[in-house]
């Protein structure tokens, strides 16, 4: 990892370093490297003072010529530390902006794909009372003592295999993708690197939907080289990456029954996706734990793992192939600039056109359905005369600002 002595320091503190003494070069380098990974005007005003005090002849290391130094970090389950792979990672061109529609939904796919449920403690998968954490590092997993389930439940068990420590994984991002903002994404705990359920027995479920692969797992080393773009390809690499888990994952016996998993499988199929995803250059965790789960006993549906990613990926693939194929919608059309409105009013500033909007015939004759609930405002009915007029057949559409 890059070595930040300054690392808590607030700019108070370096400026009144330097002030102190600004004649020792090991502190001032040091400075300088802090104030690398720094963006605000005196941050930017101290550093100018350093590098002018050292003179334009000498040259300081900057982040973009600090690799990154991998390692595995050890679980609580024994496992062999797996060769790190030392990577040298560049910050990339910004590429122009066009507002093509397809570059739209790639940007926002990358967003989504690295945007992974974080956890801070084991506990947090444990939501509700029926679900419950069990470490693997017990004598016994549990579906060898032979767990009962409850009244009217079902047993099964949710393994998570590995995780990701998130702070190295945010730090390796901003070294190739800077971000200025003051609201930045929070870049505590960690992220599982995938999911998978099995039954009371300790077999694994052959329906596919009974695995998750995490996106960011999937698409940070993508991301670390720069390569933002292939990140639009995930929905069809999770289904490939769920078929090769499957075959590592079902093994059977002479009979042709599943067998149940063992710890040493567990582990091999963690080592299995670290190698599978090109995770060995990242501070990884071995599986240590899983959710005991009891679901409805009655239910026809497979049961499904923790949600690991966003919701909306699967939505923006479909959006991303009716936009390459022409089959978009006029209201997706729409939403990504690729069409323009047949006609726009300012509401505001038109009161013609405010008036007509409001008109009774273009009221709704719906209204609030619980007693006593105030009316809307002017120009929330507006809102719902007009959209109410424009999906007369179909489409939708989205109303911002108050409730």
């Amino acid at each position: 990892m890059v070595n930040r002595k300054y690392f808590k320091s607030s700019i108070k503190d370096l400026e009144k370093l330097f002030k102190n003494e600004s004649g020792n070069e090991l502190q001032n380098n040091e400075i300088l490297s802090e104030l690398e990974f720094r963006t605000t005007q005196r941050s930017q005003k101290l550093k100018g003072k350093i590098e002018k005090l050292k003179g334009s002849n000498i040259r300081v290391k900057t982040r973009n010529e600090v690799p990154l130094q991998v390692q595995v970090e050890e679980s609580f389950v024994e496992t062999e530390r797996m060769k790190p792979r030392v990577k040298e990672f560049v910050r990339v061109k910004k590429p122009d902006i066009t507002n093509q529609p397809q570059n739209i939904l790639h940007a926002w796919t990358a967003l989504e794909v690295l945007s992974p449920r974080t956890f801070k403690r084991k506990s947090d998968f444990a939501t509700g009372p029926n679900r419950q954490i069990v470490l693997i590092s017990d004598s016994e997993l549990p579906w060898v003592k032979g767990e009962k389930s409850r009244k009217n439940k079902k047993l099964v068990y949710e393994i998570i295999l590995g995780s990701i420590n998130l702070p190295p994984a945010y730090e390796a991002l901003l070294k190739v993708f800077s971000d200025n903002r003051p609201d930045q994404h929070a870049n505590n705990g960690y992220t599982a690197i995938a999911s998978i359920i099995v039954d009371k027995a300790g077999r694994p479920i052959e329906d596919e939907a009974c695995y998750a692969i995490s996106s960011f797992a999937w698409g940070l080393p993508k991301a670390l080289t720069g390569d933002l773009l292939s990140l639009a390809d995930w929905t069809s690499c999770e289904a490939k990456i769920k078929y090769s888990l499957k075959n590592k994952l079902i093994r059977r016996d002479s009979d042709g029954e599943i067998l149940p998993l063992t710890k040493a499988a567990i582990q091999s199929l963690f080592k299995f996706l670290v190698n599978e995803l090109d995770l060995g250059g990242q501070k990884v965790l071995a599986p240590d734990f899983l959710v005991r789960r009891f679901e409805f006993f009655a239910s026809k549906i497979p049961p499904e793992p923790s949600l690991l990613n966003s919701f909306f990926l699967e939505d923006l693939s479909l959006a991303g192939e009716k936009i390459k194929t022409g089959t978009a919608s006029r209201s997706l059309k729409l939403f990504l600039g690729q069409e323009e409105p047949y006609s726009k009013t300012n509401l505001l500033d038109d009161e013609e056109g405010l008036i007509h909007i409001l008109r009774p015939e273009a009221t709704p004759l719906g209204s609030w359905p619980a007693k006593g609930r105030f009316s809307l405002a002017l120009l929330q009915q507006a809102a719902i005369n007009g959209i109410s007029n424009h999906l007369k057949d179909n489409g939708i559409l989205s109303v911002n600002g108050p409730p």
